[in-house]
C-alpha cells in the first residue's frame, strides 16, 4: 500500500535528522543533494527543496531510470514557490533537452507555455501526447505522464477550440 500522510511526514522528519547528523559528521557528499531535495519537498519546505534540487542536477551522481524525477521536483518546487513563469519555462526547456523522449517533460513544458500564452504550447502538448502514444525512450527513464495526460489533453483541446480547429 504505502504510508499514511502522517507517517510520510514522520519519515521525512526522521530522514532530515539523519541527514543533518550525516552532514555534521561527514559534510556534504555526492548524492546528498538529491536526498535533501526530496526530504525538504516532503516536509513542504519548498525553497530548500529548490536549492537542493538545483544542486542535485549539477551533481556527478545520477539515478538510473529516475534522473528525470529531479526535474519534476524542481518544477514542482518552483510552482509551490511561485517562481516566475519565465524561469519555470526555462527549467522545463532544460528538462526537455535532457529527456527529449519523455512525454511528461514535454507535457509540463507545454502547460507552462500555455499559461504564458506562448504559441509553442500547442505543438509541445501535441508532442507530449505523441510520445505517450508511441514511446521512443530507450533509456529506461521512468515517466510520470499518466498523472499529466488528462490535463495535457484538456489544455490542448482548449487551445484547438480557441483556434477554431475543433
Amino acid at each position: 500500500m504505502g504510508y499514511s500522510s502522517g507517517r510520510i511526514r514522520a519519515k521525512h522528519e526522521r530522514n532530515l535528522a539523519l541527514m543533518e547528523r550525516h552532514l555534521a559528521e561527514e559534510g556534504l557528499q555526492p548524492g546528498d543533494c538529491r536526498y535533501l531535495a526530496d526530504t525538504y519537498y516532503g516536509l513542504g519546505k519548498y525553497a530548500s527543496a529548490l536549492v537542493y534540487a538545483r544542486a542535485a542536477l549539477e551533481d556527478t551522481v545520477t539515478s538510473i531510470g529516475g534522473q528525470s524525477h529531479l526535474h519534476h521536483l524542481l518544477l514542482d518546487a518552483m510552482e509551490k514557490e511561485r517562481v516566475p513563469l519565465a524561469v519555470q519555462v526555462a527549467a522545463a526547456r532544460t528538462a526537455c533537452r535532457a529527456f527529449p523522449a519523455l512525454p511528461d517533460i514535454h507535457g509540463r513544458l507545454g502547460l507552462l507555455l500555455a499559461a504564458c500564452g506562448d504559441d509553442a504550447a500547442l505543438p509541445t502538448l501535441t508532442r507530449a501526447l505523441e510520445l505517450y502514444e508511441s514511446p521512443v525512450d530507450k533509456g529506461g527513464e521512468a515517466s510520470a505522464f499518466p498523472a499529466w495526460a488528462g490535463t495535457v489533453s484538456a489544455v490542448r483541446a482548449r487551445l484547438l477550440m480557441e483556434m477554431g480547429c475543433v
